[in-house]
């Protein structure tokens, strides 16, 4: 039978607090303290598991709010808490396709189904949906080149297609030889583990038609012998079209399944750090726009020199380093990758606090213009425009100019946006002419 959950809690990143905790109360049969408690402990899970510094979700005088993260999220076997990212809102009708690609280019470094996410036309309702018509999608894609490894098995018969005891060849068993067989087929720990994520998602899932969907690929693939962790990611060569599929599998498993269990806390739902998804998405889409030998990312740069002055007297000089999130090499210009902000709000300039990192990132590599990015907030019910660049600040430093800059998100998910948004960044920060393709 598919459970459902009978109250969904929504909410957008760094909005501000929203009266809910009543509402949970009526719906969900649960006492005001234990909806508080629930969400502070799913708060606790999502924090260790993205790594975030403190409990991401708050809860004060009845009013929620959450902070560094966004997805779907199960806080208790009948109340849900759904968190759109502050630069999609959950206004924009796309949000959770644009989300979930995201995610999923987060992840992984590719798109998987975004052609298919893309083309498909409603509101899915949930972002689990979305992830079981990923997987099946990806499944029909590559069953026609079944996904088979070698595994040894025994068998008892009297047809001889492994090794046999010679004992056995002079005084055959009544019941056959016991025969050690080697197999090639699709039982296998990678199979077992893309069955195991079907069957978790199965019940989560809204869509009807997704869920048949989903029943039928659960068909095909058992039976299975267990589903074990995988020890070993990496599906053999001539399977490689396999991957992703193999990949997301193990994600649902992992962490970005949205199942409640009370015997699998660390699990807590199909959840990311927003920072993080922000920092890759620009990452891959300057890759996208140059090459990847064009952009480097990460690379510690040496600013100057500390000198510690120890108790002995003696000293230790060691170097002072910056690490700007992205350096393009032709122009040379030095890009970073900013979030923090309320949802909302219009920007109108650069804090202090980047002022001063982008300026040290200038004098750390030479570079005379340091460009800090922003996601753009969805302002006034404003219609999406993917990839449209907008300074809102420019401040100029002894020659250095930090030039701040949003840029839009909403509609991601859609045919060839990825592309789309890399042509238009990178023409809006000036990197190339809009008469220049990208490469």
């Amino acid at each position: 039978m598919r459970r459902s959950l009978a109250t969904r809690l929504s909410l957008v990143e760094y909005a501000e607090p929203v009266a809910a905790i009543e509402t949970a109360v009526a719906n969900s049969g649960l006492e005001r303290a234990a909806v508080e408690a629930l969400l502070s402990h799913a708060g606790q899970r999502t924090a260790s598991m993205l790594g975030l510094p403190g409990n991401p979700i708050t809860v004060a005088s009845g009013r929620l709010r959450a902070t560094d993260f966004a997805g779907l999220l199960r806080v208790a076997p009948r109340l849900g808490l759904e968190v759109a990212p502050k630069f999609l809102g959950n206004t924009w009708t796309r949000w959770r396709e644009d989300f979930f690609f995201l995610a999923m280019l987060s992840a992984h470094g590719r798109l998987l189904a975004s052609d298919r996410l893309s083309a498909s036309s409603g509101d899915r309702g949930d972002l689990a949906t979305l992830i079981g018509q990923s997987i099946v999608g990806m499944f029909w894609d590559s069953h026609r080149r079944p996904l088979r490894t070698y595994r040894r098995t025994r068998s008892v018969e009297f047809a001889v297609e492994g090794d046999v005891e010679a004992e056995e060849l002079l005084l055959p068993p009544a019941e056959g030889y016991t025969q050690n067989v080697l197999l090639y087929d699709r039982q296998n720990p990678f199979n077992a583990t893309i069955l195991a994520a079907v069957k978790t998602l199965l019940p989560e899932v809204s869509d009807p038609q997704t869920r048949r969907r989903l029943g039928r690929v659960a068909e095909v693939l058992s039976p299975q012998s267990g589903t074990s962790r995988l020890r070993q990611r990496r599906v053999p060569g001539r399977a490689r079209h396999w991957q992703g599929l193999v990949d997301l599998a193990v994600d649902v498993l992992d962490g970005f399944g949205v199942a409640y269990s009370t015997a699998r806390l660390k699990a807590p739902g199909f959840v990311l750090g927003t920072w993080r998804v922000w920092q890759d998405l620009l990452t891959i889409s300057l890759r996208v726009g140059f090459g990847s030998s064009s952009v480097r990312a990460q690379r510690s740069v040496v600013l100057g020199e500390r000198v510690a002055f120890e108790r002995d007297g003696s000293t230790v000089a060691r170097r002072a380093t910056v690490v700007p999130d992205l350096a393009v090499d032709h122009p040379h210009v030095i890009l970073d990758a900013k979030y923090i902000g309320r949802h909302g709000e219009s920007r109108t300039r650069i804090s202090e606090g980047d002022l001063y990192e982008a300026i040290a990132f200038g004098l750390a590599t030479k570079c005379k213009r340091v460009v800090l990015l922003y996601p753009a907030v969805p302002f006034d019910n404003a219609p999406p425009d993917l990839g449209r660049v907008q300074t809102f600040e420019e401040v100029t430093v002894e020659g250095t100019k930090v030039v701040g800059m949003e840029v839009e998100v909403r509609g991601i998910s859609s045919v060839g946006g990825l592309r789309r948004f890399s042509k238009r960044l990178v023409e809006g920060v000036g990197l190339r002419t809009a008469g220049e393709s990208a490469a």
